[in-house]
């Protein structure tokens, strides 16, 4: 996975170098990131990271004759390009703290209905 990660860097031009740290701090300051809206992380990330994963396609090119369209690498490069393209702009809302309120009667003193995982009320 840090190879894919350098590939990732290289394709953003950033600079950056991948290093190994330690997974429970990590996945815990991934999980804040993402509530705080700073990252677009989901819980999916915090959990997978630093488990092991591959994509084994040799079934499907076998029973199929299938051949993928993309390497691993370029798919994560178009994820990174079209999070770039998509991504929320400075002052707009992201979803993962998106509250919607339900309408009120006088006397509901009821919370947002939350209608994502990472959605918390402000009020």
């Amino acid at each position: 996975m840090a190879e894919a990660l350098l590939h990732v860097c290289e394709h953003a031009g950033t600079g950056s170098r991948v290093r190994r740290v330690p997974a429970g701090p990590t996945s815990a300051l991934m999980h804040l990131t993402a509530r705080l809206g700073l990252t677009p992380f989901a819980p999916y990330h915090w959990l997978m990271y630093s488990k092991s994963m591959w994509f084994d396609v040799d079934h499907a090119r076998d029973a199929l004759e299938w051949t993928p369209r993309w390497s691993t690498d370029e798919m994560f490069a178009q994820s990174y390009d079209w999070y770039l393209a998509n991504a929320p702009r400075p002052n707009e809302p992201t979803p993962a703290i998106i509250a919607v309120r339900r309408p009120r009667a006088p006397s509901d003193s009821r919370r947002a209905t939350r209608i994502f995982p990472l959605a918390e009320s402000t009020s």
